[in-house]
C-alpha cells in the first residue's frame, strides 16, 4: 500500500500561520468589534497619528509633538504609508494579529532547525497562548515589534542569510532601537571567541561574508545617533540624567515609574523566565511553581548538550547574553538607552521559549526510542498543555473604554483646535477618542526628558489647582492663563472614596493634592450652574470657560 506523501516545510508554515493568526484574531476579537475596547497605550503611542489623514488635529500640542519626537523614524513612516490606505487606529488594531501569526511562523522554522517539526509546532503554538507575548504586541507598537524582529534575527543568523540580517539589523535600529542594540550585541559576541591555546578570550574579525552586518551596525548606529543625539527640540530637551533624578519622587516607587532604584538583574531575569511559556503567575503568589518544569527542561537540555549528546548554536547562548549587556549598559547610562528592563522583556521569554520547546520535543524523541506509545503521549501531552492554555488569551492587552463613549461624541463636536482641560485621567481618553488636544493627562506624563517634564510638571499643578479651587475666579483665571476652552469635571474625582483613597495621583502631586482636599471640600466646579454645562452625561459635565465658546 502506498503512504501519503507528507506535508513539505511551505505547507505547514501556511498551517502555523492560519492556526496562529486565528488565535490572535479571536483574542483581539473585541477590538475589531468595539471601537471603545483598546490597547490603553494606544492613547501616548498612536493618538496624534489621526494627523496623516487630518493635519489639522492637535494644532501647537505640546503633548502630541512629544509622542511623536520619541517614536522610532522607521516605526512613524511605517504608519504614515499605512495610513494612505486606513486610519492608524484602525491598523493599530489589526497589525497584532499579524505580528503574532508571523512570528509563530518564524519560531516554528527556527525550532524545527534546532529539534523536529513536532517541536517547531510546539513552539508556535506556545507563543501563540502565552500572554505576555499578545499583551506586548497589542496596539501595534514599537516594542510590539520585538518579538518578530528578534526571532527573525536568530532564524537569519542560524541559516547564515547575513546580507538579508544586514537589512533587518537597519529595520530593527529604525522601528525598534532596543531590539536593534541586542542584536548587534549578540553578533559582536558571536565575533570574540575562546582561544584554544590559553583560557583568555580573543577577537575573530567576522567573515567575509558577514562584512555586510558589520556594515549595517555602522549604518544602524549613525541612524540612532542622528535621531535621539543630533535631533533636538527645545521643547523637550534632553533626557534626563541619573543625577536630576536623584531625590525626585516622580522616579520612586510612587512616582510615575519605578526608575529608582528599579529592579535588579536578578530579580528581572528570573520575571522574564516565569513568563516566557505559558500563562503565568505573580512570583510572590505560587508563580514560583511555574519555575520548577522550566528550569527541569532547560536543566535536561543543558545536560545534553553537556555530555555532546546534541549541539547547541552558539548564538542562542549569545542572545541572552547580550540582552543581560544590554541591562547592565542601559542602567550605567540610565535612560540615555531606555529603561534597562526592556533589554531583557524579549530575549529572556524568547530564549527561554524556544530552549524549553526544543527540550520538550528532545524528551519526546527519546521517549520514541523506548516506546512510541509514550513518545506520543508525551508529544500529545505538551500540545493539550498549550491548547488548555488558549482561554487565558481572550482580549489580552485589550481594555474597555466604553465609559469614554458619551464625552467622547460630544468633545469630537467641538472646533479641532479646541483646548480641553480635565483631571489627568480623566484627560487620558480625549485625544484618542474625540481627537482634541488636552493641556495634559496621565498617559504622557512622562518625566524623561527635562524641558518637556517642567512644562508638564507645571502644567500638571495648575489643572489640579484649578480642578479643586474653591472659588470659581481661580478657574477662570487658569483657563485664562493657558488659553483653555473647556474644562471636563468627573464627579467621581470629587468624592470621598477617591479623595480618602490611599493614593490620589502619582508624587510629587499626591502629597500636594492632599493638603488641597483636606477640610472644607464645596469645589467650585462642582457648583457650576446647569446653564453653563455644554454637556451633562451620568457621572461627566462640561464647563464653559470665561465664555470662550
Amino acid at each position: 500500500m502506498r503512504r501519503p506523501a507528507r506535508l513539505s516545510d511551505t505547507a505547514w508554515s501556511a498551517i502555523v500561520w492560519g492556526l496562529a493568526f486565528a488565535v490572535a484574531a479571536w483574542s483581539q476579537l473585541e477590538t475589531f468589534l468595539d471601537p471603545f475596547v483598546i490597547s490603553e497605550d494606544a492613547r501616548q503611542h498612536i493618538y496624534w497619528m489621526q494627523r496623516f489623514r487630518e493635519p489639522g488635529l492637535f494644532p501647537d500640542d505640546l503633548l502630541a509633538r512629544y509622542s511623536e519626537h520619541y517614536q522610532p523614524w522607521g516605526y512613524v513612516a511605517f504608519y504614515r504609508a499605512l495610513a494612505m490606505f486606513a486610519d492608524p487606529l484602525s491598523w493599530s488594531r489589526a497589525l497584532p494579529v499579524l505580528l503574532s501569526a508571523t512570528t509563530a511562523v518564524v519560531l516554528y522554522r527556527l525550532v524545527s532547525k534546532l529539534s523536529d517539526r513536532f517541536g517547531g509546532v510546539l513552539a508556535a503554538a506556545c507563543f501563540a497562548v502565552t500572554p505576555e507575548y499578545m499583551s506586548r504586541m497589542s496596539g501595534a507598537f514599537p516594542r510590539g515589534f520585538a518579538y518578530m524582529l528578534l526571532a527573525l534575527f536568530l532564524l537569519l543568523l542560524l541559516e547564515r542569510r547575513y546580507r538579508s540580517l544586514a537589512v533587518l539589523l537597519v529595520i530593527e535600529s529604525l522601528v525598534y532601537p532596543v531590539s536593534f542594540v541586542v542584536s548587534a550585541a549578540t553578533l559582536v559576541l558571536g565575533w570574540v571567541g575562546l582561544s584554544t591555546s590559553r583560557p583568555r578570550l580573543q577577537w575573530q574579525w567576522p567573515g567575509r561574508e558577514q562584512w555586510p552586518c558589520a556594515v549595517a551596525v555602522g549604518v544602524s548606529c549613525v541612524i540612532l545617533f542622528s535621531q535621539f543625539a543630533l535631533e533636538n527640540d527645545p521643547a523637550i530637551g534632553q533626557t534626563v540624567t541619573r543625577a536630576q533624578m536623584m531625590g525626585s519622587p516622580e522616579y520612586g516607587p510612587r512616582g510615575r515609574i519605578e526608575v529608582l532604584p528599579g529592579p535588579s538583574l536578578a530579580t528581572e531575569f528570573v520575571r522574564q523566565m516565569s513568563r516566557g511559556v505559558l500563562p503565568h503567575w505573580r512570583l510572590r503568589t505560587g508563580g514560583w511553581l511555574k519555575l520548577v518544569p522550566i528550569v527541569a527542561l532547560l536543566g535536561y537540555l543543558a545536560v545534553r548538550v553537556a555530555r555532546g549528546r546534541r549541539t547547541w548554536p552558539r548564538a542562542l547562548l549569545a542572545f541572552p547574553v547580550a540582552g543581560v549587556l544590554g541591562f547592565l549598559l542601559a542602567e550605567l547610562v540610565l535612560m540615555k538607552l531606555f529603561l534597562p528592563a526592556r533589554y531583557l522583556e524579549a530575549t529572556i521569554k524568547l530564549s527561554v521559549l524556544i530552549a524549553c520547546t526544543a527540550a520538550a520535543s528532545d524528551l519526546a524523541t527519546q521517549m520514541g526510542t523506548r516506546s512510541m506509545v509514550a513518545a506520543r503521549t508525551t508529544r500529545a501531552f505538551w500540545l493539550l498543555l498549550a491548547v488548555a492554555a488558549l482561554p487565558v488569551m481572550q482580549g489580552r492587552g485589550l481594555e474597555d473604554r466604553g465609559e469614554a463613549r458619551p464625552l467622547a461624541g460630544f468633545l469630537e463636536t467641538l472646533p479641532a483646535d479646541t483646548l480641553i482641560a480635565a483631571h489627568p485621567r480623566v484627560a487620558d481618553d480625549i485625544p484618542y477618542f474625540a481627537a482634541r488636544s488636552v493641556l495634559v493627562n496621565y498617559e504622557l506624563a512622562h518625566p524623561f526628558y527635562d524641558s518637556y517634564w517642567a512644562t508638564v510638571k507645571d502644567r500638571t499643578r495648575a489643572v489640579l489647582a484649578a480642578h479643586y479651587a474653591r472659588e470659581r475666579r481661580e478657574v477662570d483665571a487658569f483657563c485664562r492663563s493657558y488659553g483653555v476652552d473647556v474644562f471636563v469635571v468627573d464627579r467621581r474625582y470629587f468624592r470621598a472614596a477617591y479623595l480618602d483613597g490611599e493614593r490620589l495621583y502619582f508624587e510629587p502631586f499626591d502629597t500636594e493634592l492632599r493638603d488641597r482636599v483636606d477640610g472644607d471640600r464645596d469645589f467650585a466646579l462642582l457648583a457650576v450652574p446647569e446653564t453653563e454645562r455644554l454637556f451633562d452625561s451620568g457621572d461627566q459635565f462640561v464647563v464653559r470657560c470665561g465664555g470662550a465658546l
